[in-house]
């Protein structure tokens, strides 16, 4: 899961989500499956975008200051 965090921090947001959905299928057999585990990363991998995001701004935002 932390490598793929890590990842995260480099796709940003929509290739979190693409991400996330194309482990669910690859590694789910059947429906349910697929929903237990894209409950488990999904957020994690989500919130991750978003701080990438978050981090990006600030830094860019220090810069464009100066």
């Amino acid at each position: 899961m932390a490598i793929s965090i890590e990842v995260t921090a480099l796709l940003g947001f929509p290739g979190t989500y693409i991400l996330s959905n194309e482990v669910v299928n690859t590694v789910g057999k059947n429906k349910d499956e697929k929903k237990v585990i894209l409950d488990e990363i999904l957020p994690k991998m989500l919130i991750a975008g978003f701080m990438t995001i978050t981090i990006s701004s600030v830094i860019l935002a220090k810069f464009n200051v100066n």
